[in-house]
């Protein structure tokens, strides 16, 4: 008599039977402060050729395309996640992946900040209802103040006080003016 497999048990058989795929990213190298960005990244079966999943990645000068292998599965989830950019997905986050053509994921990218910014990519597998995270990656992408945009932005949000201070400043010109302008008072014998 043999016990039912316990739940250990079905999850180590259910990843012994997943597939061994690529997955593509391409990310910016450097930004602008101020600058939207494009981020993709591409999952395939291992049958599927690396120039295969990298075609049709952006081929914008600054950006990046690096590949790393990872276990596959009919279902995956992919996620951009980071504290330092606002992201934008424009696409599902968990799809089918299937036969030769690789399945794409695409975020809008914008730097909340200037410095050496992360972002981290996740891809994982979905599993009888289970889903574990088989390949993680974090990329530093450097952003660059832009002088006019940081310029732009400190007015935008400062324009009261800058208004107040303006004021301020011409009123005490007018006032000082007026004052000089009065002619001396004259003794009185």
């Amino acid at each position: 008599m043999h016990d039912p497999p316990t739940d250990d048990d079905k999850l180590a058989m259910s990843l012994a039977q997943l597939k061994q795929g690529n997955l593509a990213y391409n990310t910016p190298a450097k930004m602008k402060s101020s600058e939207t960005a494009h981020v993709t990244a591409r999952i395939a079966p291992g049958t599927v050729s690396i120039s295969i999943l990298e075609s049709g990645m952006t081929e914008i000068p600054g950006t990046q395309t690096q590949t790393a292998s990872t276990p596959i599965s009919s279902r995956m989830k992919m996620s951009l996640r980071s504290a330092d950019f606002d992201i934008t997905p424009l696409s599902s986050e968990e799809q089918i992946v299937a036969g030769n053509t690789p399945t794409t994921w695409e975020w809008d990218i914008i730097p909340k900040h200037s410095g050496k910014l992360r972002l981290h990519l996740a891809a994982t597998v979905e599993l009888n209802n289970l889903s574990r995270d088989f390949t993680s990656i974090d990329r530093d992408i450097a952003v660059e103040v832009d002088p006019i945009s940081a310029a732009e932005n400190f007015v935008g949000k400062n324009l009261v006080w800058i208004l107040g201070g303006c004021g301020t400043g011409i009123a005490a010109i007018w006032a000082w003016w007026k004052k000089r302008k009065k002619p001396a008072a004259q003794p009185t014998a």
